[in-house]
């Protein structure tokens, strides 16, 4: 079974401070499909109060000569529902991790590379709190042969006034 999660009524609607991303010709937004056998679109985004809004967005054109490019860039708007605690009303580090690890993958994923996770490594430097719109950004860091190095950050908004919740580094290898 596979429907958009664009479509999917209990979406909650971004914040109007999201429109700096949104409205820049620059981001492209990727449109995700809910996936059977997925966790994260197949079960977590399809159930309320889970994760309530998973908009991804890509940075720049992509062609042929640039799309395995260090900087390239994907950003992510995640709000995380009621259902999500580890603590009450904090987010599980679990589900922080699983986001890192799914946006990672679009990342190299929407430049058609096929990769698969080596290495994850998580630091939290704030809570997360339910029903907060989060901002993920990622961008490739490194390419050494198949070994793809990637960082990213989840702050609580855009701009220098935002916390900075978690950061995130991974090492894909590039599937032969």
């Amino acid at each position: 079974m596979t429907n958009s999660v664009d479509h999917r009524p209990d979406v909650v609607a971004l914040p109007g401070w999201t429109k700096t991303i949104t409205g820049d010709s620059n981001y492209h937004k990727i449109h995700l499909e809910v996936e059977e056998g997925n966790m994260l679109t197949g079960l977590l985004m399809r159930v309320p109060n889970r994760i309530e809004t998973y908009d991804v967005f890509r940075y720049g054109q992509q062609t042929e000569e640039n799309r395995h490019s260090e900087g390239k860039k994907l950003l992510a708007f995640v709000r995380f529902g009621d259902h999500m605690c580890g603590h009450p009303g904090i987010v599980h580090g679990g589900a922080t991790a699983a986001v890192f690890d799914d946006l990672f993958g679009w990342l190299f994923d929407y430049q058609g590379i096929k990769v698969f996770t080596a290495y994850l490594n998580t630091s939290y430097r704030s809570p997360t709190y339910v029903n907060t719109t989060l901002v993920y950004e990622m961008h490739i860091d490194k390419v050494e042969g198949r070994k793809l190095y990637a960082k990213a950050t989840a702050r609580d908004g855009l701009g220098p006034d935002s916390t900075l919740l978690a950061e995130s580094e991974v090492l894909y290898i590039v599937a032969r």
